[in-house]
């Protein structure tokens, strides 16, 4: 399976575990096996927010896009993510923000 990414700055999260031709993106299953070599689940079929694009299977492998959302700290990894092969099922591991920064330096008084 291959997953792109497409960020987009927003203060949710996302968890996406695959199970075979299942993904269960936030909680939600996600059904991909009836989805044959060259056929295309246009965006407009999937009922999710998630989806930014169409699913397809090209030689025997899923390939989709999801919506990356970004926080405020989010990372050089997460404005450009690259794509995701995935080979397991489990978890997927998505670009991290960096480190929540808040505090301001300390300034020093003279």
């Amino acid at each position: 399976m291959k997953i792109f990414l497409s960020p987009q700055r927003r203060d949710d999260t996302l968890s996406v575990v695959r199970r075979g031709d299942l993904l269960v993106v936030n909680d939600e299953p996600f059904d991909f096996s009836a989805v044959e070599d060259r056929d295309i689940l246009p965006r407009s079929a999937i009922e999710s927010e998630w989806f930014a694009g169409n699913v397809t299977r090209v030689d025997g492998e899923l390939e989709l896009t999801l919506i990356l959302p970004n926080p405020a700290n989010f990372s050089q990894s997460q404005a450009f993510p690259v794509p995701i092969t995935v080979t397991k099922n489990g978890p997927i591991e998505l670009p991290r923000p960096l480190d929540d920064v808040t505090k301001e330096p300390a300034h020093e008084q003279y």
